[in-house]
């Protein structure tokens, strides 16, 4: 579903309606169901690599809050360096196979093929990151609601 379609404004709509009728503690929970079933639009799967995401750095970020010095240091190498891999490999796989194969004139693997670059990944995990990053320098405290997170990390009209 792209933003300047007909049918985007009908869900942006709906979306809106449902969070004015709803009660006021609901409204999050509606927005990051929402935003997920948005993403999800475009290919149901990578719902599951947004929700790894959110889940993931939800509990590294509580960890780093609840951590100090070194070990809260391990915490935040740990946690970029596990979201740059899986960024990584979604955007270079493919091409570094197809050099690769390519090179040593091998057949194509039809693995590097099915892989998809899921949308707005770049955009979600380096928010991510900054958001660890920021606990880490005490600019922030983490987020005690998985909602609230949620909706930082997946709030579909900010893509």
């Amino acid at each position: 579903m792209l933003f300047n379609s007909f049918e985007f404004w009908i869900f942006f709509a709906l979306v809106l309606v449902a969070v004015y009728a709803a009660p006021a503690h609901w409204s999050r929970a509606i927005l990051v169901v929402a935003s997920f079933a948005f993403y999800g639009t475009w290919n149901p799967v990578l719902m599951l690599l947004l929700a790894g995401c959110v889940v993931f750095n939800y509990a590294t970020a509580l960890a780093i809050d609840r951590s100090n010095g070194r070990r809260a240091r391990a915490i935040l190498i740990f946690t970029v360096a596990a979201n740059l891999s899986l960024l990584g490999f979604f955007k270079y796989y493919g091409f570094f196979m197809g050099a690769v194969t390519g090179l040593l004139r091998l057949p194509p693997d039809g693995f590097s093929e099915r892989i998809v670059l899921p949308v707005a990944i770049s955009f979600y995990t380096f928010e991510a990151i900054s958001y660890n990053v920021d606990i880490y320098r005490r600019e922030l405290r983490a987020r005690k609601s998985l909602i609230d997170f949620a909706l930082f990390i997946a709030f579909f009209p900010i893509w």
